[in-house]
Parts: structure tokens; C-alpha cells; sequence
């Protein structure tokens, strides 16, 4: 018996609310997990513009997190666009300060849009790998079998591709899953995946848009 249209629809929205649930759950993570390094930042003093990304990434995630999507296109038509406006928000109110660091209005304009974009850009990406578009499965060689069963080395990838994470930062990550004896050692295989994770989520990213 052939099943009515309405199946392979159903199925698919089905899945696709999944994706986006699954999303919204590593992005709330994620938010916790800004907010903690934010707070230490504070502390230390360091570069304002460091302290002003992470804060530019939280708006962008915080803004995500406070709409509701039933499916992947609202996800990029309305939510990216909206944590890219969060983002640039908080960069112009760091105007004064940078203009005050000599850079002038229009790199202040500039730094703004690149905020937002890559910002956005992380949202997307995640959202890419979540979905599977990016999605490399991972070798039960290289990490920890627990790690891999739990999903937690899936889940600390996508976190990081929201939150920005260099591949530097997002190796840090991951050492303590891998398993000690892998080939070529623990770092390397680390700053491997990192490297190879972020390749494939932005570019894929990027097709998407392009296609849209």
C-alpha cells in the first residue's frame, strides 16, 4: 500500500524540529558557558575587543534562543538574522571605547558587520552539523568509547562552532575525551578534528546560503 504524500512530509518535519531542538539545547550550553568566560574576562583585564566578542557572541545566541522555529528555514531566515542584529548591537556600544583605542569610525562600522557575521556564522554552522549537512562521524579509535556513546564529543564540537572557538580552543576541548593510546598522540589528534570539524561546518554554512 503506498502511503499519502503527507508521510514523507510529516517525517520530515518531524526530523527537522528534532535538528532544531537539538540545536536550541547545545546553544543553551553554550550561553552558560559564555557567561562563565565572560565573567573571567572581566577579571582579567585582557584586550576589551576580546571581552566585547564574547559578549557580541551571548547577544547573538540569547537573541536565537528567545524566538521559536518549527523548522531549519526559520531557523536561518529569521533566527540567524536576528542574532546578527543582537551581535552588532553590542558592538556599537562599545563605540566610545573603541574610538577611543584610535580606530576610526569606519573600522568601528566595520568591525560591527564582521561581529555580526561571524556570529551568525557560528549559529549557522552549528545548525549545519546538527542537521548533518557537516556531520563527520567520529572514530571510536580516537576517543573514548563513554565519550562517544554519551554524544558528549558530538555535543562539545557543535558548542564550540556556535560559540567561535578557534580550532586552538576547540582541541583544548576535546583532549580530555581522547583515548591516550590513539596514534600520533593525543594533541595531534585533537587539533585534527578541530581543524577538520570547522572546515567542513563553514563552508557548509556557506553553500547553504549561497543556495538560498
Amino acid at each position: 500500500m503506498t502511503l499519502p504524500p503527507k508521510y514523507p512530509l510529516q517525517t520530515l518535519m518531524a526530523t527537522e524540529a528534532k535538528a532544531v531542538a537539538e540545536l536550541n539545547k547545545i546553544l543553551t550550553m553554550s550561553l552558560s558557558r559564555l557567561d562563565q568566560d565572560i565573567k573571567a574576562l572581566g577579571k582579567t583585564g585582557l584586550n576589551p575587543l576580546t571581552l566585547m566578542q564574547a559578549k557580541a557572541t551571548r547577544a547573538a545566541l540569547e537573541s536565537f534562543l528567545a524566538e521559536t522555529f518549527d523548522d531549519v528555514e526559520s531557523v536561518i531566515r529569521v533566527g540567524v538574522k536576528n542574532a546578527a542584529a543582537a551581535a552588532s548591537g553590542v558592538v556599537s556600544a562599545y563605540e566610545a571605547q573603541m574610538l577611543g583605542m584610535v580606530m576610526s569610525p569606519e573600522a568601528v562600522a566595520n568591525l560591527a558587520k564582521s561581529e555580526a557575521q561571524r556570529a551568525a556564522q557560528g549559529i549557522e554552522a552549528a545548525m549545519q552539523r546538527v542537521s548533518g549537512n557537516s556531520y563527520q562521524p567520529l572514530s571510536s579509535s580516537v576517543y573514548k568509547t563513554q565519550q562517544l556513546t554519551l554524544k558528549w564529543v558530538d555535543k562539545r564540537i557543535t558548542q564550540g562552532l556556535a560559540s567561535g572557538w578557534s580550532a586552538s580552543k576547540l582541541a583544548g576541548e576535546l583532549k580530555g575525551m581522547i583515548d591516550p593510546s590513539v596514534k600520533g598522540g593525543v594533541s595531534y589528534a585533537a587539533m585534527r578534528t578541530a581543524r577538520t570539524e570547522i572546515n567542513n561546518a563553514y563552508p557548509a554554512a556557506s553553500w547553504d546560503r549561497y543556495q538560498r
